[in-house]
């Protein structure tokens, strides 16, 4: 499709699939993850820290 922007809105099982599929088929957009989906332990390092290299996240704290 050409897209360079991918905001990935989705709970953190979904959140690793795509990541893992991006990083799989060698596309690079600017990746935005939500914060439900920004958790280290439970999105990034499943999907693999190279593939979450650059990512985007809107994670914050109280």
């Amino acid at each position: 499709s050409g897209a360079n922007v991918f905001f990935n809105v989705t709970i953190p099982k979904f959140a690793v699939q795509a990541i893992k599929k991006a990083h799989d088929i060698g596309w690079k957009p600017a990746h935005f993850l939500n914060n439900v989906s920004s958790s280290l332990a439970t999105v990034l390092k499943p999907a693999g820290l190279d593939a979450s290299k650059g990512l985007i996240t809107a994670l914050y704290m109280k």
